[in-house]
């Protein structure tokens, strides 16, 4: 049976129009309904600007673009230039574009391995929240409610070294295993219930939501990718803790409390 898009499509115009009557029920007639209406309709129209623009749009094009790459890197592998597709990943655009010409003046491997070691020490790298002085204006803008600032600026230290401190950003409080997750690639070893740790989640992270029992991550403040979707599944979450995922380990029990913006490290592995 053909898929019906004109029913569907007045569907969602309805449940649309539903959910706008339910928000405004009860606001009284003035200036804060009035407020609302304007608050509600901005709303509506960043709707596009969603996670599913990101994964869609922008993932959606760097993976048809890498599908391209990947193929090229096939056909240099069998000619013995490189070792595995997806070397060709390290190399700039118009060195790509010598070395398939064959005429790229240098080792091809040996470049390759330098580019993969300096992406191994940069992953290693932490910066610092931020670096200089952070004024008043500069915490107003353009960094209001962005990474989380200005609530960590003015985050206090934990009080104890078993302790760390975060911002609140979906309610609840859970005890669990924790799991260190620093890329797609561990997703498999996420094992239901568990409280996932990771520096951040991207739309491509979702498919762990239906699994866990928290999330606690290293970037992001009330408005963040990890903070949003972990309010929709109901998860308890703190964000924003700079360094969890160096301080705790995949085995320890820890608990979240998603309210206060603190993680304790009940037990180490």
């Amino acid at each position: 049976m053909d898929y019906d898009f004109a029913s569907e499509i007045e569907r969602v115009r309805s449940d649309l129009e539903a959910a706008k009557t339910e928000v405004m029920e009860g606001v009284p007639t003035g200036a804060v309904r009035d407020k609302l209406a304007r608050a509600l309709d901005l709303s509506l129209k960043m709707n596009p600007l969603t996670p599913d623009h990101h994964f869609y749009i922008d993932q959606g094009t760097n993976a048809r673009v890498r599908l391209v790459l990947i193929a090229i890197g096939k056909k240099l592998v069998k000619q013995g230039v490189l070792q595995v597709p997806d070397d060709v990943m390290y190399l700039h655009y118009n060195e790509l574009r010598a070395v398939m010409a064959g005429s790229f003046p240098g080792d091809v491997s040996e470049l390759v391995s330098n580019r993969r070691d300096e992406r191994e020490d940069a992953y290693k790298i932490r910066p610092r929240d931020w670096v200089g002085t952070a004024t008043e204006e500069a915490l107003s803008f353009p960094y209001l409610t962005l990474w989380g600032f200005p609530e960590k600026f003015h985050r206090k230290p934990p009080v104890a070294e078993n302790v760390i401190n975060g911002l609140p950003a979906s309610v609840g409080v859970v005890e669990g295993i924790a799991r260190v997750v620093l890329s797609p690639e561990e997703f498999e070893q996420v094992q239901k219930r568990e409280i996932v740790v990771c520096r951040m989640t991207s739309p491509a992270w979702v498919v762990l939501f239906t699994r866990i029992g928290g999330l606690v991550t290293d970037a992001g403040g009330m408005a963040s990718h990890p903070a949003v979707v972990s309010r929709e599944f109901s998860i308890p979450a703190v964000v924003g803790t700079s360094d969890a995922t160096r301080r705790i380990k995949t085995g320890d029990r820890i608990r979240v409390n998603g309210s206060t913006g603190q993680v304790d490290i009940l037990s180490d592995l």
